[in-house]
């Protein structure tokens, strides 16, 4: 009995068809991964590509909105009414005040050093200098707030801390560096 062999065909083959065809899952490998790559390296491009950067406008502040004093308490007497001039002029003339702050608080620090090199002299001019410059401080926001209306049991001092509360807060910061000063100069 003649039996064909196993894996083979009648001519002896190893059992694959004849004509050359085995390499046809190895060239579809290879096309679609050297698609693959093109696509990899079109999408680098294009990502990578750097994109004009337009600064963005700077953000728009709104003004701060002006300080409204607060209204009285239920049954109290309302304050006298001031012109919106008076106002501006207050709050102006404490802004002038900054300056001349800055460089009496320089004095002084001044002052304090010459006194710890024991240069008296030096440092009762440098207070004087100072306290100057914090008197005329007071003097010309005394001399605003006696301007300021008065009425219902109200006194200018009233009305100028109703009116201006920062502002008088901090002519009181500069009083109170001026009254600290006394106990040093001579």
């Amino acid at each position: 009995m003649a039996y064909a062999s196993r894996g083979g065909s009648s001519r002896g083959g190893s059992g694959r068809s004849a004509g050359g065809g085995g390499g046809g899952a190895n060239t579809t490998a290879y096309a679609v991964a050297g698609i693959l790559v093109v696509l990899v390296v079109v999408l680098f491009l294009v990502l990578g590509k750097k994109k004009p950067v337009t600064p963005l406008p700077p953000p728009v502040v709104p003004a701060s909105p002006p300080v409204v004093p607060p209204p009285p308490k239920a049954g109290a007497k309302p304050y006298p009414t001031i012109t919106e001039a008076m106002l501006n002029e207050g709050r102006n003339l404490v802004r002038t005040f900054d300056k001349d702050a800055a460089t009496a608080d320089r004095l002084v620090s001044e002052s304090v050093k010459a006194k710890g090199t024991g240069d008296e002299t030096t440092q009762q001019a440098k207070l004087r200098e100072a306290r100057g410059l914090y008197t005329n401080i007071k003097n010309q926001w005394n001399d605003f707030i006696d301007r300021l209306p008065t009425g219902n049991g109200y006194e200018t001092e009233d009305v100028a801390k109703h009116y201006f509360p920062r502002e008088s807060g901090q002519v009181q910061k500069y009083l109170k560096n001026l009254a600290a000063m006394k106990t040093d100069q001579k």
